[in-house]
C-alpha cells in the first residue's frame, strides 16, 4: 500500500476527523464549522477522497489570524478550512513514524512520547554532569522564513515513497488570506495552525541536530527554541560559530537579541523555567505540574540513550548494546533472544529459528509485526519472571537481572502479559499516553484484565450506546446478526473440511445448522437468540469430533479448564482474538460493556464478546484445526497429567508455532464479503467495530455480519 493509500484508507482519514474534531477550532475561509461538516461526514470524506484521487483536489485558502503573545506581540495563525485539516491531519499520521524515527534524541517539540519536562530533565541531567556553559539561542521567525527548495530535498532524503508529496507541494503553496486585505501566496515558511506544519517543522531542523550532535554537543531542541550545554565557554563560543553556520546553510539566522552565551550560575530562561545554578522555578506560577520533573529513573535512562546513540567514542560501559538479526517467520518476525553473548550483562545478540525446526530455543515471547502497514502489532509474553521496564521511547524486556530484549514503543499497538510477568508504573503510563493496550492473561490466554485509560472514553458515543440499548429492538437485531454470522462461518468451515470426505455426519450438521440458521428470524427473545447460538455450537462441536483422530482425545467443548490439545487450542486462540477486538473496540472509543447477544454483567466485556463471535471459526477454530490435522503440533507437544488444576498444557515451542501460526492468519489477505476490499483480518474486525459504531450513531440501521464466502 502506498502512503497515499494509507493516508486515504477509511480508518485514517476517519481518526483525523476525530482529532480534528477533539481539537476544535474555528471555521475557514468557506465558513463551515465542525459541526456542519460532521452533519454529513461520510459523504464529505468520501467527496474528498474521490477529488485526491482523481487530481481534482485543491486546498482552500488558509484564513489569516493574529493573536496577542504574552511579550505584547501578535502571532500570526493561519487556519485551513475543516476539509484540508482532516487530510493534513491524515498525512501526518501516516507520515510520523517514518520522519520521528530519523529524529535525533536531541528533538523534543511535537513528538509522542516527548514533553517539555522531558526536555528539562535532559538539561539538568547535563548540568549535573559538569556541562555548565550553555548557549542560549532562538531563530528569527522559523517557521515563516522555511526554504520550500532545502525542506523538499530533505523530505526526498527521507522518505522513499513519493506519493504524498504532491498533496504537501499544494499545502506549501498556499494562499492566505487576512481578515482584511487581499490575498497573497506563501512563497516561504510553513503555517502555524497547519497540522502538517510541526512535522515539516521537525524534519527540516534534523540536519542541524545531526551537525551539532555529530561534532559532539549536547543540544536540547524545542522546535525553534534550543540549548548547547558545553563544559567550557571556549567550546561553547565553537558551538555557537557553528550553529551559525549551520543556519545559513538552511537559510535561517539567528535572533540576537534571544541568543547567547551564559552559564548555570548567571541562569536563563528555557521553555518557561528559570534555570538559576541548581534551582529551577517556573515562569508562570502553578505551571509546575507541567514544566517541573519529578525524580524517577526513567530520567536517567533518556540521559543514557541519549549518550549512547550519539557519543559512540565515548561508551556507555553499562549502556553498550549491538542490534541483534531477526528472521522472516511466515511473513511476519518471531524475536526469540540467546543469552550466550552478553556484554556487561546485557544481550548483544540473538539467534532466530524456523517455525518448523526442532531445535528448542530460549525465548520465551513472540514480538509479531506485520510486514506491511501492520494494523494491529502485538507483543505477547508468555515466559514466567520476566520484567517489563521503559527506557525512553524503548520497552526493555528481562530476567533476573539481565535485560534480554528491547523493543521500540511505536512498534507496538498491544501487550499480552500471560501468567507472571512484572510491568513497571513507567510503562503502564507511557503505555496508557501513547494508546498501547495492556492486557493480563492467565496461563491459558484468557484474559483477566486490561489496562484502563481515559484516552478512549469518547462520552458522546457512550451515550448513544446506552440510548440503543434501551431498544429492545437494536439489540434483537444485534443478537440475530452475530449468530447469524457464527452459524454461517462454521458451517462453511465444516464444508470446507468435508469437500473430499464427503462425511454423512458432517452433511447432516450442515442440515442442523442451515435448519438453526433459518428459524434464526422468527425468534423473539433475547434468550431465543441465545438459545438458538447455544444448539448451534453443541452441533459444531459435536462435528468437530468426527474430524479430529482419536489421539486428540477430543470429546467436545471444554473450558474450565480445558481437558484436550484442540480444547486448549481454541480457548488460547479465543483469548487472542479478545484482546485484538478489545484493542479496536477501545480505539474506536466504545464502551466494551455494553453488548446485545452477551448479557450486560459487572466485569464482562459484553460487546468484545458480541464482535468476537463471527470471527471464532474463520480465525481460531481454522488454525486450530491445522495445526492439529496438518501435523504442525503432534501429541509430544502437549501434556496432559492435571497438574495444578492443569489438566492439558502446551510445550513453549509448541505455543510459539501455534502463535506465529495465530497471527499469520490475523495478517492473511481476505475479500471482505459486503464491501468487496481487499484487507486482513484485522481491518475486517476494525471494519465491523466502525460498521457497529455507526449503527449506534443512526448513519446504518442493519448490522451486517462478517461471513465467509
Amino acid at each position: 500500500m502506498s502512503l497515499l493509500a494509507s493516508v486515504l484508507s477509511d480508518d485514517v482519514l476517519f481518526s483525523s476527523w476525530e482529532r480534528v474534531r477533539q481539537n476544535q477550532g474555528s471555521a475557514g475561509v468557506d465558513g463551515v464549522t465542525l459541526g456542519q461538516f460532521g452533519e454529513k461526514l461520510f459523504g464529505r470524506l468520501i467527496t474528498l477522497r474521490s477529488d485526491v484521487e482523481s487530481h481534482h483536489y485543491q486546498p482552500y485558502p488558509l484564513l489569516e489570524i493574529h493573536i496577542p503573545k504574552k511579550d505584547g506581540r501578535m502571532r500570526r495563525l493561519c487556519i485551513p478550512v475543516v476539509r484540508d485539516r482532516i487530510l493534513q491531519t491524515a498525512a501526518a499520521q501516516v507520515l510520523t513514524p517514518l520522519i520521528d524515527a530519523q529524529l535525533e534524541t536531541a528533538s523534543f517539540a511535537y513528538r509522542q512520547g516527548h514533553s517539555v519536562k522531558m526536555a528539562v530533565v535532559t538539561v539538568t541531567r547535563l548540568r549535573d554532569q559538569g556541562f555548565q556553559w550553555v548557549v542560549d539561542a532562538d531563530i528569527t521567525s522559523f517557521f515563516d522564513n522555511i526554504d520550500h527548495s532545502v525542506l523538499r530535498a530533505k523530505l526526498k532524503r527521507t522518505v522513499a515513497d513519493y506519493s504524498v508529496f504532491p498533496l504537501i507541494e499544494l499545502w506549501l503553496a498556499a494562499v492566505i488570506q487576512p481578515l482584511s486585505g487581499s490575498p497573497y501566496l506563501l512563497e516561504k515558511g510553513v503555517p502555524q495552525g497547519s497540522p502538517i506544519s510541526p512535522l515539516l517543522a521537525n524534519l527540516y531542523l534534523d540536519d542541524f541536530d545531526e551537525n551539532l550532535m555529530g561534532h559532539q554537543y549536547r543540544l536540547v531542541r524545542f522546535a525553534d527554541d534550543f540549548l548547547i550545554l558545553c563544559r567550557e565557554r571556549q567550546e561553547a563560543e565553537n558551538a555557537l560559530e557553528l550553529t551559525t553556520e549551520v543556519m545559513k546553510q538552511l537559510k535561517l539566522e539567528l535572533q540576537p537579541d534571544k541568543t547567547r552565551i551564559t552559564h548555570f550560575n548567571e541562569g536563563f530562561r528555557f521553555l518557561g523555567v528559570d534555570f538559576i545554578r541548581n534551582l529551577l522555578n517556573p515562569v508562570t506560577p502553578g505551571a509546575e505540574p507541567w514544566v517541573i520533573p519529578d525524580h524517577y529513573p526513567g530520567h536517567e535512562a533518556h540521559d543514557r540513550a541519549f549518550q549512547h546513540r550519539h557519543f559512540k567514542d565515548q561508551p556507555d560501559q553499562e549502556n553498550t548494546t549491538q542490534k541483534s538479526d531477526t528472521q522472516e517467520v511466515e511473513g511476519g518476525k518471531e524475536i526469540r533472544p540467546s543469552k550466550d553473548n552478553t556484554n556487561n550483562g546485557r544481550t548483544i545478540t540473538r539467534r532466530t529459528l524456523p517455525v518448523e525446526s526442532d531445535e528448542e530455543p530460549e525465548g520465551e515471547w513472540a514480538v509479531v509485526e506485520a510486514p506491511l502497514d501492520p494494523q494491529v502489532r502485538t507483543l505477547i509474553l508468555t515466559g514466567q519472571g520476566l520484567y517489563l521496564q521503559k527506557e525512553n521511547d524503548r520497552l526493555l524486556i528481562g530476567k533476573r537481572g539481565v535485560v534480554v530484549e528491547t523493543v521500540p514503543f511505536n512498534l507496538l499497538d498491544q501487550i499480552v502479559l500471560q501468567g507472571n510477568q512484572m510491568i513497571s508504573s513507567a510503562v503502564l503510563r507511557h503505555a496508557a499516553g501513547a494508546g498501547v493496550e495492556v492486557f493480563f492473561a492467565d496461563h491459558r490466554g484468557t484474559c483477566v484484565g486490561a489496562l484502563d485509560t481515559f484516552r478512549h472514553n469518547h462520552a458522546d458515543l457512550h451515550r448513544a450506546q446506552f440510548l440503543r440499548d434501551e431498544d429492545g429492538a437494536v439489540k434483537l437485531m444485534l443478537a440475530r446478526a452475530y449468530v447469524q454470522g457464527k452459524l454461517h462461518n462454521t458451517r462453511v468451515l465444516l464444508r470446507r473440511y468435508n469437500r473430499r470426505r464427503q462425511l454423512e455426519i458432517l452433511k447432516e450438521t450442515d442440515n442442523q445448522l442451515g435448519d438453526l440458521m433459518r428459524r434464526l428470524p422468527t425468534t423473539l427473545t433475547l434468550d431465543q437468540v441465545r438459545g438458538t447460538e447455544g444448539q448451534g455450537a453443541h452441533v459444531y462441536f459435536t462435528a468437530l469430533k468426527t474430524l479430529l483422530p482419536a489421539e486428540w482425545n477430543f470429546t467436545g467443548r471444554n473450558r474450565r479448564p480445558p481437558a484436550d490439545p484442540f480444547n486448549l487450542l481454541i480457548s488460547y486462540g479465543y483469548g487472542i482474538l479478545f484482546s485484538t477486538v478489545m484493542t479496536l473496540v477501545n480505539r474506536r472509543g466504545l464502551n466494551p460493556y455494553l453488548g446485545a447477544l452477551h448479557a450486560l454483567r459487572s466485569g464482562h466485556p459484553a460487546l468484545v464478546s458480541d464482535l468476537v463471535e463471527e470471527f471464532r471459526a474463520p480465525i481460531v477454530d481454522t488454525v486450530a484445526l491445522y495445526a492439529l490435522l496438518d501435523g504442525i503440533l503432534k501429541p509430544q507437544d502437549f501434556v496432559e497429567d492435571d497438574q495444578d488444576g492443569y489438566p492439558c498444557r502446551m510445550e513453549d515451542n509448541a505455543r510459539r508455532k501455534y502463535l506465529t501460526l495465530l497471527q499469520t492468519k490475523f495478517r492473511s489477505a481476505i475479500l471482505h464479503p459486503r464491501i468487496q476490499r481487499r484487507m486482513d483480518y484485522h481491518r475486517a474486525i476494525q471494519y465491523q467495530v466502525y460498521h457497529y459504531a455507526r449503527i449506534m450513531l443512526g448513519e446504518e440501521t442493519v448490522y451486517e455480519p462478517f461471513i465467509l464466502r
